[in-house]
């Protein structure tokens, strides 16, 4: 039974524009499917909590 994507996270470049267009598409993203932090850290512990 394939589920696809459940969910994903994203570590925010220190650039500024890459950071801009990961926001960007984040907000186009489903609510709770996507999420963007800081550090890897903070990532895989929210991925970890599902």
């Amino acid at each position: 039974m394939g589920r696809g994507l459940q969910y994903h996270a994203c570590v925010y470049s220190k650039d500024t524009f890459s950071r801009l267009s990961t926001e960007q598409a984040i907000r186009m993203m489903e609510k709770g499917i996507v999420e963007g932090f800081e550090t890897v850290t903070a990532a895989e512990g929210w991925l970890r909590a599902f």
